[in-house]
């Protein structure tokens, strides 16, 4: 089995990608469980959908595989949480008042 798969991924490689695609669809006919095949299979994918579903594949049989890009964390924004600090909170109660810090009319 990983000597087909080489020889799959230096289909690949070499250009051969519809080819490759052809030998990957025999191989899943008895090796639907292999890793490897699947991250194969997510680089020759015919459209996004597919690939996107053989690197799921992947992610869920072996996270850990070499050939997978760490998952980003969503960013959390912890600015709306935080209140506004003495200093924003003078200048605004400034900029309401004209400008004067005594509270003076100009």
């Amino acid at each position: 089995m990983a000597d087909e798969l080489l020889r799959i991924q230096d289909m690949i490689l070499s250009g051969k990608r519809s080819l490759a695609y052809q030998e990957l669809r025999y191989v899943f006919s008895t090796h639907a469980s292999n890793p490897d095949a699947w991250w194969l299979l997510s680089l020759v994918a015919p459209d996004r959908r597919m690939k996107d579903i053989c690197v799921d594949t992947v992610r869920k049989m072996a996270p850990d595989h070499p050939g997978l890009v760490p998952t980003p964390q969503p960013i959390v924004d912890t600015t709306a949480a935080r209140q506004p600090s003495r200093l924003v909170r003078s200048l605004r109660r400034l900029t309401r008042r004209g400008g004067r810090s005594d509270g003076a009319q100009r």
